[in-house]
């Protein structure tokens, strides 16, 4: 029994050694294969886990942009002039589907054409002859047709130089923008017009009515007197037509009785 009883001690003894640092316990072999085993499946676990955290914070990045994304689509829902405007023409109706700029080949659906309340113009057009006399900047009056009594003061803002053509008369014409110096009353939008631009003025002038004018196969102006109940011709030199008046610029004066014809 004590030979056994020995036995036993020495083998406790070298499995517990004494260091100067405290206790050092000696591991078999197995279980320290085991340790690490059981270390490499932690540190895989660990990568899984941060690879999980990397990707989880990508889908949290694409959750928030498409949020981003959505409320700045909302905000279009709600159309919002650039400036003050009327509303002349409405391209669709409450409920109709229409497209982007960026989702559409055309650029976009046109939902409606406004025009600046800041600032009202007529739109017209002038043939070659008459567009090359008009000058920015030369005084105009307007008269709307819903009114045609009230005189619109205004003046030339632009004269295109690329002329149009129209296709069933083949009459080149060239726009011509002339902007009012006073909104009109009642706020008038797509009404028609009718304007006179100034081209000249002249303190000194005669006018007579445009059907007391004729020409000869010449070309010639001319009006027909008429004194003494003897009519003759007489050769006139014209110059501005406004509505139903036309300048004569020389061969009349004051007091001569000219003919015209029957309106």
């Amino acid at each position: 029994m004590l030979r056994t009883g020995l036995t036993i001690l020495v083998v406790l003894i070298m499995n517990v050694l004494i260091g100067a640092g405290g206790w050092f316990y000696l591991v078999p072999s197995a279980d320290l294969d085991q340790r690490l085993t059981e270390l490499r499946v932690a540190e895989r676990g660990l990568e899984r886990a941060r690879r999980n955290i990397d990707s989880s914070e990508a889908r949290i990045a694409q959750a928030r942009a498409a949020v981003d994304q959505a409320r700045t689509q909302f905000q279009h829902t709600v159309i919002r002039a650039p400036f003050e405007a009327y509303i002349l023409r409405r391209q669709v109706e409450v409920g109709s589907g229409v497209a982007g700029v960026s989702r559409s080949a055309t650029g976009g659906s046109i939902l409606m054409t406004l025009g600046d309340a800041r600032q009202s113009a007529l739109y017209a057009k002038a043939t070659a002859a008459d567009a090359r006399r008009i000058k920015r900047g030369l005084p105009a009056r307007v008269r709307l047709d819903s009114d045609p009594t009230d005189i619109l003061p205004a003046a030339v803002d632009s004269v295109s130089t690329a002329g149009d053509v129209d296709p069933t008369s083949k009459l080149t014409t060239f726009p011509i923008v002339i902007a009012l110096k006073s909104q009109p009353p009642g706020g008038w939008v797509n009404v028609p017009a009718q304007a006179d631009i100034v081209l000249s003025s002249s303190i000194q002038a005669v006018a007579i009515p445009e059907r007391c004018v004729r020409a000869d196969p010449a070309g010639r102006s001319y009006v027909t007197l008429r004194p003494g109940g003897n009519n003759r011709r007489h050769y006139v030199e014209v110059g501005a037509i406004q509505k139903d008046r036309i300048q004569i610029r020389s061969g009349l004066e004051k007091g001569q009785v000219v003919m015209c014809r029957p309106q």
